[in-house]
């Protein structure tokens, strides 16, 4: 999919999963969904400038994650994932 979406110009898409690890592998401890505009913080509402659909909690158009803390260690569940994002932007992986 992402290759597909290369094409139009985006570099990444995510879905919850995939932008969950990688917010652990960056050293993030705790991650919660939060609807778009919401936060329980007063400094982080609606700040989305997204256009809005209608969505289904199966297939969210945007998915927005507040991320704060520190994670005991790297995710190991983004392997495949990177070498995805890696082909995509044409990183060759170390030989």
């Amino acid at each position: 999919m992402n290759k597909a979406f290369r094409g139009w110009g985006h570099q990444f898409l995510y879905n919850r999963q995939t932008l969950t690890e990688v917010l652990i592998e960056a050293g993030f401890g705790t991650i919660e969904t939060v609807a778009y505009g919401e936060s329980r913080h007063p400094a982080l509402r609606n700040l989305e400038r997204h256009e809005t659909y209608i969505d289904t909690p199966e297939t969210p158009h945007i998915i927005v994650l507040e991320a704060s803390g520190r994670s005991d260690g790297p995710s190991c569940r983004l392997k495949e994932p990177r070498a995805d994002f890696e082909e995509a932007v044409g990183i060759q992986p170390p030989s």
